[in-house]
Parts: C-alpha cells; structure tokens; sequence
C-alpha cells in the first residue's frame, strides 16, 4: 500500500458523497496503491450509514465507527492505527481542504521530508478565528523552533514511520501537529488552497476555540505556569514594598485611611493572581490524571471494510539472525509491524546481543525496544500502548511471560525448536540431536491458555552438530514457515 488518507468525520452527511468523489478522481490518477479511511466520530446525523453504504461499494474504503465523540485528534489517532501506507495524508471532511492539492503533498513528501504540511492561503475564515490562529502559530513556532505559519492546518502528509511514532508515544491529549513538531522530524509547509465549507457548519464556536487554544498552550510548553509563578513573585514583592509604605506613613502620619481602596484593589489583584495560579496548577494535575487513568482515548465501536486485505498490528519479541530473518519473512509478507522488542542472548559478545535484529528496525523505521533490566514482561506497559493484535515470539531464552500473552486479541506465535522430529511436546532453544541427523522448527500459536501446533519442519544436523537458533539452516526454516503460514495466522486461525 503507498498512500492512505485518513478524514475524521463529525455530522458531514452531506459532505460525504462529494469528498469521496473528489478524492478518488485524484488519487486515480496518481501510479499509486491507495485507501481511504473514513472516521466517524460520534455523528448524529447519518454518517453512518453513508459511511456503511460506501465502504460496502467501494474495497478501497474503510469506516472506522467511534462509540462517542471524542475529538478531532482522538479520531485522526483512531484512524492512524489502523493506516497500511507507507505515506499517510489528513484532511478535515468538510471541504475546505481541496483534494485537488494531495498530489502536491506527496510530491513534497517526495523530497527527503518525514511531514509536509498545507498552509492555508487566503483564509475564508471569521476575522477572530484568523487572529487568534495568527497568536497561536507565533507562539507555537517559538515553542517547537519550527517556523510554520499555519499549525492549524489538518491538510498533512506523514511518512509511515511518523504515524507510528504518534500512536506509540501520542498522549491522551494530544494536539498531533505540534507533538510532531517536537519529534524533530524532517518538515516542510507549501501553499495550499482553502474554501468554503461546501455544506453544514463549523463544529467549532467560539468558546471551543480558545478551550482548543488554551489546551495547546498548556500541553506545549510550562511557560503559563512559569508566568503564573513570575506574576506570584511580582505580586509579592510590591505587597512587601506596600506594606513597609504604609507602615512608615502611619508613623510618620499617624493613623489614616485614605489608602483603604489601593490595599483593597492590591488584594484583588493577588487573590485574582493566586486563583488563575491554582486553575493552571489544576489543568496540569487534570492531564496527568488523564494520562495515568485506564480510560482509552478512544473507542472504535465498528470497523466496516476491514475485513478485506486488512493486516493486524503486529509485535515482535527475539534476538539475533534468527529474530531477524523471522522478522524480515514477516514484513516480505507485508506484515503490519509496529513494535520490536530484541533480547539479549545467552552468551553475550560485545555489540552482538541486539545488533541484527536492532539494525533491522533501524533501516525499516520500526519503533525498538530493548529487554534488560526485568526481562521482557517489564516492557508489557510499552506494548501495550502500541497495541498490537499478534505478537511473534522467538527464541531469545525467555519464557513467554504472562502478561505479554495477555495482550493481542489474536494471541502469541512461538517459534521454537525441538531435538525430536516425529513429536511436538519437546521444545528448546538449544539441544543435540540424539539421532546426530536431524531435529525441527515447531510453529505454536498460544491463545486463551491453550497451545495450538501450526507447522513443523524438520531440519537435517550433521552428526554431532547443535540444533540452535545460530544454525544457519535452523534460520532458513523458521523464516520460510513464518512466510509461508503469515496469511493463515493474520486471519484470525
């Protein structure tokens, strides 16, 4: 697949049939494999079933049905996980972007960028939306050291390994332009048109605007809460001052309240300060609270069209040539991989414990995790986040641990070895021949407590010789029944 276009949707009924359209005339004429991934984010007004009639009509259409609305971002983090292009675009359902620009996104993207951004040129916008925008693409651009003009704008194209970045590391409340911006990615930002909303109205007023804006500020940068100490400082400072004044006039003067008012307003002004100090400190602790909680950001309630060539998130867990030739079959086989976890081996060589597994997610983008301190299971909270829906598990002289079992929906696949060919009950990541000639590469799928054999392959030893994951022709089966089972496992078994 080469480009997915993901477009969250909330009540655009009447949009639908006109974006659709636009968007197939356009990427119909690109030389590309492409999809379209519609979110529906809680509408009320039909969406739905438009978005159900056309993913039923159309196998390069899918629809992602969120239990609730949960926000633009939410919906784009939805679709995201669920993305198989290399390139992935985003664009709001309301028409204001024009497709017709897409190919000059791509072509950008064509240049060495990770993220091509569309500045919106001559904004059909209301003038406070326009100037508010102005304030918070200074601010944010000082914040990111990105200089871009219009951090607003949905109309982007990511590299793949962009977008799996987001959904590994994204937080809960997460204004996705700006993490990005933080990532220190490769981005650029060209023209592109903007247009009238071609039917319904803005979901956007304005008290949702400055919550919007009031919630970039504080995700982005401590410098509100910085600002709020600054100001408590100040205030603090000039109270001491005031109160040595008027200590000395009584002195001086003698008692007197013609001062009464300014003490007054200078409370006002403290206890104002002290509350907006408070709100802020408040919001902080509200995103922490947010982050910690096991509430999901969201919640897709039905995926229609997924069933068509849809391949499953995919983790795996090994070390070594053998966890990387493993590795290598499943992304030949266009496996969905988002996450590698390389073990250390047993005997240790310097550099030797990671490094081929560790280059190959290296040069294939894929986010890499490395078991230590706590074995594997102590990386469960990390791939949980990335959650994967298969996890391949290969020698690495560890146990499956039970709380990595637990994690996909579709459950573990072991690979192991076993010095006895006929059998499948003995299983070792190390063992002599008792024959001297031959041993096997056992394909297990663990799921619900239950172990289920898939494959075995024999494997011919010369006498003497160790059936290890080192052995080259150990390496060559399991990696050709990895690719050879991958569609029967993705389907669900």
């Amino acid at each position: 697949m080469d480009v997915s276009v993901v477009i969250p949707l909330f009540n655009e009924r009447e949009n639908i049939g006109q974006l659709y359209g636009r968007l197939v005339s356009v990427l119909s004429a690109l030389d590309l494999d492409w999809e379209l991934i519609f979110v529906d984010d809680g509408s009320t007004d039909g969406t739905e079933g438009e978005l159900t009639s056309l993913a039923g009509e159309d196998g390069r259409v899918r629809a992602l049905i969120l239990t609730r609305n949960f926000g633009q971002h939410a919906a784009l983090l939805a679709g995201f996980g669920e993305v198989r292009g290399d390139c992935v675009v985003t664009l709001d359902g309301d028409l204001q972007n024009p497709p017709e620009d897409l190919p000059r996104l791509l072509d950008a993207l064509g240049e060495g960028y990770d993220v091509v951004s569309g500045r919106r040129v001559d904004r059909i916008d209301p003038l406070f939306r326009r100037v508010v925008s102005w304030l918070t693409n200074r601010l944010v651009s000082r914040a990111t050291g990105q200089p871009f003009r219009d951090w607003g704008s949905m109309f982007r194209a990511y590299r793949r390994p962009v977008v799996d970045a987001i959904c590994q590391y994204g937080e809960k409340s997460l204004f996705i332009p700006t993490f990005v911006g933080a990532l220190g990615v490769r981005m650029a930002e060209i023209d592109v048109g903007h247009a009238r909303r071609a039917a319904g109205r803005s979901k956007y007023g304005v008290l949702d605007l400055l919550r919007l804006y009031f919630d970039l500020a504080i995700g982005l940068t401590l410098i509100p809460v910085q600002a709020i100490a600054l100001a408590g400082g100040v205030l603090a400072s000039v109270g001491f001052l005031l109160g040595l004044y008027i200590f000395g006039r009584r002195i001086v003067i003698g008692p007197e309240v013609e001062g009464v008012f300014t003490v007054f307003a200078f409370f006002f002004i403290f206890f104002g300060t002290l509350l907006m100090a408070v709100g802020m400190l408040g919001e902080y602790v509200s995103r922490i609270y947010r982050e910690v909680r096991p509430a999901p950001a969201f919640r897709v309630r039905q995926i229609v069209g997924a069933d068509e060539g849809r391949h499953p998130r995919i983790a795996v867990v090994g070390c070594g040539d053998f966890g990387r030739a493993c590795t290598e079959a499943v992304v030949r086989g266009r496996g969905n991989v988002v996450a590698v976890v390389a073990c250390p081996e047993k005997e240790r060589e310097e550099g030797s414990a990671y490094s081929s597994l560790h280059e190959f997610a290296f040069e294939h983008h894929i986010p890499l995790y490395r078991s230590s301190i706590g074995g594997v299971a102590a990386l469960a909270p990390a791939l949980k986040k990335v959650t994967p829906e298969l996890i391949f598990f290969i020698p690495c002289d560890q146990p499956i641990p039970e709380e990595i079992a637990q994690l996909p929906r579709l459950g573990c696949i072991a690979i192991h070895m076993s010095s006895d060919p006929v059998t499948y009950e003995q299983h070792v990541d190390e063992a002599e021949s008792p024959t001297g000639r031959e041993g096997s590469v056992v394909l297990r799928h663990l799921r619900g407590g239950r172990a289920l054999v898939l494959a075995q392959q024999r494997v011919m030893l010369r006498p003497g010789e160790r059936l290890s994951p080192d052995s080259a022709e150990v390496v060559e089966v399991a990696a050709r029944l990895v690719e050879r089972h991958l569609a029967q496992i993705e389907s669900g078994l």
